[in-house]
């Protein structure tokens, strides 16, 4: 079994570790498919493969764009169990595997902190409260901030998505965002001509007001925006233009509740 072969090598052959990250890549592809039975053989592969990459510090960066982008796929799942498996918080050592991911967020190589940001934007779509504040704990936020400033628009969209399941998980999460730099910036974003960026932008300032507490509201409308509070108020009233109905709905809760703060 690989994970005894993992755990019991010093150094493992680049030809084997490289052609078992391939086909575990390519098996994560039918993460829809797979059985719960096989699902958390392939995240323990995964998880103990990129553990040994990490620690020996091997120059791989092609086979390490196979693992990362491989437990990606998996976090697609929508499956809460599945969920805690990829997320790595059901191994002995929980929240190795977090930090690792989160570690790759500021990787130089676009390709590996791309693969780690889609991750992570799964892992959010847990329930599992362990899972949420490992990666608050790891510098989630500040490593999403630095990636919401990419030139590549589709990185952009992908760190307001990560934000947006934040922010959909509780009061604690949207203090977070609204107290952070990330707030301004998705104000900002939310102006953008890019109708992609706008939405997204849009669904992580709805969610930060409908999914916390009044408290939160009242903060998030005492954001500055050149020196004048309640930008947010301004960026959803442009933000009714939108076409995505469901959309508006979410952004006209957010303004029935901002309306409502002290």
């Amino acid at each position: 079994m690989i994970t005894r072969v993992i755990s019991t090598s010093s150094e493992l052959p680049k030809a084997f570790a490289t052609n078992y990250v391939w086909i575990a890549n390519n098996l994560s592809k039918e993460t829809k498919e797979l059985p719960i039975k096989d699902f958390k053989l392939l995240s323990t592969i995964c998880y103990e493969f990129i553990e040994y990459f990490h620690q020996s510090g091997i120059q791989d960066e092609s086979t390490l764009v196979d693992i990362v982008q491989a437990l990606a796929q998996l976090s697609s799942t929508s499956d809460g169990e599945a969920l805690k498996w990829v997320s790595g918080i059901n191994f002995a050592q929980d929240g190795v595997l977090i930090a690792v991911m989160c570690d790759l967020l500021s990787n130089k190589n676009e390709a590996i902190h791309k693969e780690a940001l889609r991750y992570m934007g799964g892992i959010l779509n847990s329930e599992e409260e362990r899972i949420f504040t490992k990666s608050m704990f790891n510098g989630l936020l500040d490593k999403v901030i630095n990636i919401m400033y990419s030139p590549n628009h589709n990185l952009v969209k992908e760190s307001l998505w990560t934000l947006s399941n934040l922010t959909a998980s509780g009061p604690n999460y949207c203090r977070d965002f609204v107290k952070s730099s990330a707030m301004h910036r998705a104000l900002n974003l939310a102006k953008s001509h890019n109708i992609d960026i706008q939405e997204e932008a849009l669904w992580v300032l709805c969610n930060a007001v409908t999914c916390g507490t009044d408290v939160n509201a009242r903060d998030a409308f005492l954001v500055e925006s050149n020196e004048e509070q309640g930008e947010i108020v301004n960026v959803m009233l442009k933000g009714l233009r939108v076409k995505n109905s469901k959309l508006v709905t979410n952004i006209l809760q957010s303004l029935n509740m901002l309306l409502k703060t002290d």
